[in-house]
This record gives structure tokens, sequence and C-alpha cells, in this order.
């Protein structure tokens, strides 16, 4: 067994299975939803946004993953480029709260699969009892800065209610992470 082998996958009422970027950008705005803050998605713009993104190569190819309930209703989803060999890189991860551990699990075990060393990306404050409880490595890469006239609108980026972060940030652009020959 090595060091980075993740958790086996244990009985989940959680099914997760790979899906196209449509089925993906299908799934985005129902978790979402989830999220007081959110991007304004609509079809044609996620759509750009999806398209756009699985475009970036420096990274590996985009592994688009959706999880069911037992009642066939998406609870969770994640987009990673992977590369074996490399580290792959987390773009986008949601779930529904009580998905978390089992989208966790899925995903580190996917890319251990698909050959990855490791996963790196950014994590929402809902992801962290799930990560190290898994004793991962953190190292922090990424920051923003919210301003607003109306405080009350940063209360959902300070209590981790907002969704920041690789479509819903700017991970998703070319400009970060590609080779342009």
């Amino acid at each position: 067994m090595t060091p980075l082998r993740p958790m086996e996958r244990g009985a989940s009422k959680i099914t997760f299975r790979d899906v196209t970027r449509v089925e993906f950008g299908d799934v985005l705005p129902i978790l979402a939803s989830n999220y007081p803050l959110r991007p304004r998605w609509d079809n044609g713009s996620l759509s750009w946004f999806l398209e756009q993104a699985e475009n970036k190569r420096n990274f590996g190819y985009p592994e688009w993953r959706v999880g069911s309930a037992s009642d066939g209703r998406p609870v969770a989803a994640y987009v990673y480029f992977a590369s074996p060999g490399e580290i792959g890189w987390l773009l986008q991860a949601l779930s529904v709260p009580n998905a978390t551990t089992d989208l966790v699990d899925d995903l580190f075990a996917h890319a251990y699969e698909l050959g990855c060393s490791g996963i790196r990306g950014a994590a929402h404050p809902w992801l962290i009892p799930a990560l190290m409880s898994r004793k991962t490595v953190f190292y922090g890469r990424s920051f923003y800065v919210a301003q607003a006239r109306d405080k009350s609108l940063l209360e959902p980026i300070r209590s981790g209610q907002a969704l920041i972060s690789g479509l819903g940030g700017e991970s998703w652009t070319r400009l970060i992470g590609d080779r342009f020959d």
C-alpha cells in the first residue's frame, strides 16, 4: 500500500459516474442553488465557461463527475484536471451538506485510479472537516478580495456560504494554467 493511496470506497448511498461537460452543466445550477451567494449563470454563459475550461490542457484532461442519491437526484459534482503521474487540479466541487464525505472519497479514489499523485485546489470551508479526516496536506495558494457598499452582502463570503472558486471565480480561464503555442 502506498502512503498516497486514498481510503477504500465504502458502502455509499451516493453513486458517482463520469459525465459529459453538458451533463455537468445541467447539474451545476441545481447544486449551486444551495449557496445564498452564487454566480448568476444562464445556460449560454455557463456552457461557455465550461467549454473554455474543457479547452485547458496544461493540467491534463477534465474529469467531469456527478454523484446521485438513490432516487436519482444529483447531490454532488466535481471536475478536476487529471494527468497520470502529476498532481490533479480541482476546478470545482459542490455537494449538499451530507454528501461531502462521499464527494471527497470519490474524488481521491478516482484521481488515484487515474494515476494522479495528489489533488490540489481551493477548499471551501464545508470541505475542511472531510479533508482533515483524510489527513490531507493543505497548502494555501489562492486568495480573494471582496468589497461591497452593503456590508451584509459580505456575510455569505465570511461564513463560507458563497460559491467562489473554480467556475465561480476565474480558474476556468485558459489564462490561468494553459499554454499558448
